[in-house]
């Protein structure tokens, strides 16, 4: 026999071995004393990563005008990397020929003909058919020998973080090689060759994932599955588990398949009953879906169902900032005040000529479906990069990065949303004297709606963003959102805010107490206490109320002392002219004082 198979009896610890062969002897008697030298290593999910892309060389700023990939080893042992395979689009590999990574080492992985000229800056090795680097971006899959996916990512513009060095010249370089999410996890180099192709990178530093998975939509598949895409990768193990999957009234899925057998942030469930056309269904997912850095999932109610084209009124326009800092670009917020899941497809975004009156500048959002559950914020715009270095951004899912937009002057103008026929369904005719007082520069802050179930252009339904906020809520409730309570559920009393700061500068210093009563001759006691129940400070007593009016707390005690930050109860007793008592309650938040 020529082959023999040696079981050991410890198991192989390390990757690099000699095996010794003594006295051992052929057919003919002929002693055999050799030695072999051989390779053993386990790779798994995470050993290596994706770290540095060159996928615009040219115009070169220093570098060769080539095309590679980086990759960084993040284990305690060398890997070898022959025959190690780089997945891309429609089903493609490209197999990497010889080459290892030490330890924290790099390895720079290009065409044949790129070696030469990559060797300087590091170790470079070649890969049959390597792929050109598409300049919009795409999906990379490195897998090992037995075919496990090792690193995965999935690149685009949006990654570089500086229009200028769109223009070629300079990769994309991680910034965390223990953040296995690719969020907010890449920029351009900073380097003054245009990378670092061999060595760290320029923009290494701590960015660790401190982001929840969530649900970006969920598609119907047909009557009996649906697709969900989740915010980033997660462990296929996870995403197959049936039971963290619940659709309200019709319970868990049969099944659930992920494409990949590693990580996926796609899941497809299928589920034994079937659902109905035009039924809004809300889907329950369990925090055991968690990412690498074991982040739960958030737990936002998640709605599907069959789309409807938007109609007049139930998107509505909610956030407009159309005096951008310098440098940086106008955005427009929408609402979905519908119990509908509509299509933004479906809707393109406009201005009117101010001379003229007529609609100009039409742009569509979206030329593929994009999905807006009941409740969601989405927010148009031209610059995602800017949006996030000046605001808050709680939903970055959510923002939808246009290639044309209106021009939105900084005095005044319109802003108009349409369907695909070119039906208004919503308008907001804007003018920088609609800031509040206290706003000495408008740069940079935006106009908020008041209250969705308000005219879009009634007077008082829209006021200057916060400064608590970063004066801008993109993506989020609007920090001047106030719903007026209702007599049936509330009783005859509002609270203007549900959070006021009394600390003098002009802005919401004040909280007021709005009444309208169901008949004349009520006398009212109101009193302030904290959560503790102690008593701060009566606002009236007995006092005779007309059937409408307004009571002001400014935020001090009895002593006229200001109170401190926190939560404070308001107990309203109401008496009608036959002695009969009304009681309620009302909580609202002081926020920072001077």
């Amino acid at each position: 026999n020529k082959q023999v198979t040696l079981t050991l009896s410890e198991q192989l610890s390390g990757n690099s071995f000699m095996l010794y062969i003594s006295e051992t002897k052929d057919n003919e008697g002929f002693t055999i004393n050799d030695s072999a030298y051989f390779r053993y290593q386990t790779v798994n999910f995470g050993d290596l990563v994706f770290n540095e892309i060159m996928a615009k060389p040219n115009p070169p700023v220093s570098l060769p005008d080539r095309e590679y990939l980086e990759l960084y080893n993040r284990s305690a042992d060398t890997i070898y990397l022959a025959d190690f395979r780089i997945l891309y689009s429609a089903g493609k590999s490209s197999r990497i020929t010889t080459g290892k990574i030490s330890p924290q080492g790099y390895a720079v992985i290009c065409a044949s003909a790129s070696v030469s000229d990559l060797s300087a800056y590091g170790d470079a090795f070649s890969a049959t058919s390597f792929p050109s680097l598409l300049d919009a971006g795409m999906m990379l899959t490195l897998t090992s020998l037995d075919s496990t996916v090792i690193a995965v990512v999935e690149y685009n513009n949006s990654f570089y973080g500086d229009e200028n060095k769109l223009k070629g010249g300079w990769s994309l370089e991680r910034i965390d090689t223990d953040n296995l999410s690719d969020n907010n996890n890449w920029r351009a180099s900073t380097d003054a060759n245009g990378g670092t192709p061999g060595r760290q990178n320029s923009v290494a530093g701590a960015n660790p994932d401190n982001i929840q998975p969530y649900i970006v939509k969920v598609e119907i598949i047909d009557e009996y599955s649906i697709r969900i895409l989740f915010s980033e990768n997660i462990d296929s193990s996870i995403l197959e588990n049936t039971d963290y999957y619940n659709v309200i009234g019709v319970g868990n899925p049969s099944e659930a398949k992920v494409a990949n057998t590693e990580l996926s942030n796609t899941v497809e469930l299928i589920f034994n009953k079937n659902f109905d056309v035009g039924t809004l269904y809300e889907l329950a997912v369990s925090p055991d879906i968690s990412d690498f850095y074991k982040n739960e999932y958030r737990g936002d109610p998640v709605f599907f169902g069959q789309t409807y084209k938007p109609e007049k009124e139930n998107i509505v326009i909610n956030e407009v900032l159309f005096h951008p800092r310098s440098g940086n670009a106008d955005f427009v917020e929408i609402y979905n005040r519908s119990d509908r899941i509509l299509d933004l497809s479906d809707i393109s975004i406009a201005s009117r000529n101010r001379t003229t009156g007529n609609l100009q500048q039409a742009h569509k959002i979206s030329e593929t479906s994009i999905y807006v559950q009941p409740t969601d914020y989405f927010v148009f715009t031209t610059d995602s990069t800017s949006l996030h270095q000046c605001y808050y951004v709680e939903n970055p899912a959510n923002v939808v990065i246009m290639s044309g937009f209106p021009t939105y002057p900084n005095e005044d103008g319109t802003v108009v949303l349409l369907d695909n026929e070119e039906n208004i369904i919503d308008e907001f005719s804007y003018s920088e004297d609609m800031h509040g007082i206290f706003i000495s520069n408008p740069e940079g802050v935006s106009l908020e709606r008041v209250d969705f179930d308000r005219k879009t252009s009634e007077l008082g339904n829209w006021q200057s963003a916060a400064q608590t906020v970063g004066f801008a809520t993109p993506t989020y409730k609007n920090s001047c959102y106030t719903h007026t309570d209702t007599e049936e559920t509330n009783g005859p009393f509002a609270l203007s805010a549900t959070t006021f700061s009394p600390d003098g500068d002009g802005y919401e210093d004040v909280l007021f107490i709005d009444y309208k009563m169901p008949a004349a001759g009520f006398i009212a006691n109101i009193r302030i206490y904290n959560l503790r129940g102690n008593f701060v400070k009566e606002i009236c007593r007995n006092m005779a109320l007309s059937s409408e009016g307004r009571l002001v707390w400014d935020g001090t005690k009895t002593n006229s002392a200001k109170v401190p930050i926190g939560p404070y109860i308001i107990y309203i007793e109401a008496f009608d002219s036959n002695g009969k008592v009304y009681r309620y309650k009302k909580v609202c938040v002081v926020a920072s004082q001077k």
